[in-house]
């Protein structure tokens, strides 16, 4: 019988706790890259993504994007990810973690390629819920594989050479405006 009461309470409160949001985002990033072995920040406002956020306990969120990134000619192309997000202290702050592919396109031009490939990304960061609809996060991504093109350069003295174009990380400030499908 104890046990019966217990399941109860846990399904119970698992049940009320429920909610999907459907939206959309918006995420202006700043990209840190590196090329011909210096540092560089490249800042995009291009990040649009569609977003589902469930709910299956009060504390706690699942997130799945979807979206395209475009970041110039060298790093665009289509993301998806998922994101675990956890409410502190019983406020509007979440702590979020998850992880994000990128699937860089191919271009070049000149001097410079980029290769079509995957990028897989972890990201920690802060999401702060603005209302019931309205929310804003920053996360900071790092790359598993940081290389995603190469430059050809040509020294004083003629001689040529290939250096790897790398993405050290990317800085997003999310804006979501997401509804709710199912509330309990």
């Amino acid at each position: 019988m104890k046990n019966i009461i217990i399941l109860y309470i846990l399904v119970s409160s698992l049940i009320s706790a429920q909610s999907l949001k459907l939206g959309f985002r918006l995420e202006p990033s700043i990209i840190l890259t590196e090329d011909y072995n210096e540092s560089g920040l490249q800042f995009t406002p291009y990040g649009l993504a569609i977003t589902s956020i469930y709910s299956p306990l009060k504390d706690f969120e699942l997130e799945v994007r979807g979206g395209y990134f475009l970041g110039g000619e060298d790093f665009t192309g289509f993301e998806y990810g998922a994101f675990i997000n956890y409410r502190l202290f019983n406020g509007d702050f979440l702590l979020s973690a998850g992880l994000l592919n990128h699937l860089n396109s191919a271009s070049g031009h000149n001097t410079s390629v980029s290769y079509a490939k995957d990028l897989l990304f972890t990201g920690l960061g802060l999401k702060y819920l603005v209302d019931s609809k309205l929310s804003v996060d920053m996360m900071y991504f790092w790359a598993s594989d940081k290389v995603y093109g190469y430059s050809w350069i040509t020294d004083h003295s003629g001689f040529s050479r290939i250096i790897d174009k790398r993405i050290n990380g990317l800085l997003k400030i999310g804006i979501s405006l997401a509804f709710n499908i199912i509330k309990n």
